[in-house]
């Protein structure tokens, strides 16, 4: 069955993984009212689930991980860019 469920990120700046089915596409990320951030995807619940991770990198933070697919190994790929309380992150998925 496809459906869109929401998703939560905890504002940190260390890695953390989130179960996703196979195949999933990310609509959207923004912020709530309660100041969580959070994506919505386009799931297909008949499908297994997967550990995708994500990376939290405010404005003007030291980039040490490496952003560049066309360098064998593991990359970081960027999703979106959301503010809450001041604060500015870039959210990146990590690339195998």
């Amino acid at each position: 069955m496809k459906v869109i469920y929401k998703y939560k990120l905890m504002d940190s700046l260390e890695e953390q993984d989130v179960l996703l089915p196979a195949g999933y596409k990310i609509l959207t990320f923004q912020v709530q009212q309660d100041y969580n951030i959070v994506f919505w995807a386009l799931v297909d619940t008949s499908k297994r689930n997967i550990r995708v991770t994500f990376k939290l990198v405010y404005t003007g933070v030291e980039l040490k991980d490496n952003l560049d697919p066309h360098v064998v190994g593991v990359y970081y790929k960027y999703c979106a860019t959301v503010q809450t309380l001041g604060l500015v992150y870039h959210i990146f998925r990590k690339q195998e």
